[in-house]
């Protein structure tokens, strides 16, 4: 259940009236709040901890696991999902190319792929994205 309520941010620290999902979860008004709540969850794969990692700052990858883009329907639904999260992020997506070259032909597409997940046409999502990473 989304409540309001006053409480202190940890990543924003504002102190007004915050949206939380419980009083126990991150605010979900600013980014840092969201990515947080986020990266805490299981929705996570590479590709979308790339895009998390690259746009929160990061200028390599920490995690032992390297960068990469999506390379299947599925990859890209995590990828979707976490910009559905944090929609600030979906005009900074060419950032995350600019830092991991795999992304670029996915971020040249993005909107093309975006669409098709949001028509729920997955398969026809699932062809586009591997022949976008075979080249």
């Amino acid at each position: 259940m989304i409540t309001k309520t006053r409480i202190r941010c940890r990543y924003c620290k504002d102190t007004g009236m915050v949206t939380l999902a419980t009083t126990s979860k991150p605010c979900l008004d600013c980014v840092a709040g969201r990515a947080g709540m986020w990266l805490a969850g299981n929705d996570t794969g590479i590709s979308s901890r790339t895009i998390h990692n690259v746009l929160r700052g990061q200028t390599k990858p920490d995690d032992g696991w390297g960068w990469s883009a999506p390379w299947d329907a599925d990859d890209f639904g995590r990828c979707a999902r976490l910009i559905d999260l944090i929609p600030e992020w979906e005009d900074r997506i060419h950032e995350v190319a600019d830092m991991c070259r795999s992304w670029r032909p996915i971020a040249d597409c993005w909107d093309e792929l975006k669409a098709l997940y949001d028509a729920g046409r997955i398969d026809d999502l699932d062809v586009r994205v591997r022949e976008l990473r075979s080249g």
